[in-house]
């Protein structure tokens, strides 16, 4: 972890380095403060406390481990926001045409009909497409 910053973490800077949505720490955050890794100054703050527990070494080295373990896994399975643009494209691409079915379209992207899904959630609630019954369209 990098250096404390003199004005301690915001919540919002903390969800940034780890590459969470806004809200994605905040159970996280409450465990590490009970568990004396984290203290919240007067002005919400996040630092690191002036007097540890004996739990906080043992802890902060899992919870590094399992950072870095997710980190890996999440990297070389999404391949991040570029990797969803492309996909996403490609598939407004395809119903350009006319209307595809989800096994189609997840042949076209190369992923799982359950990212083909969750990517189609995201164009439906853009309002770029509609779905019914496994039919994706293009938005009227």
């Amino acid at each position: 972890m990098t250096r404390e910053p003199v004005a301690g973490w915001t919540t919002r800077e903390l969800e940034r380095r780890v590459g969470v949505a806004r809200g994605g720490l905040r159970h996280a955050l409450d465990g590490a403060q009970a568990w004396g890794l984290l203290q919240r100054d007067a002005t919400g703050r996040w630092r690191a406390p002036s007097d540890e527990s004996a739990l906080a070494a043992p802890l902060r080295a899992l919870l590094h481990a399992v950072g870095s373990s997710h980190s890996e896994t999440l990297n070389e399975t999404t391949g991040g926001a570029a990797k969803r643009t492309r996909r996403r494209q490609a598939i407004l691409s395809r119903l350009a045409s006319g209307p595809a079915h989800v096994t189609e379209l997840s042949a076209l992207t190369d992923t799982s009909r359950a990212t083909t899904y969750r990517e189609l959630r995201a164009l439906r609630d853009a309002r770029a497409i509609t779905v019914q019954r496994g039919i994706a369209r293009r938005a009227a």
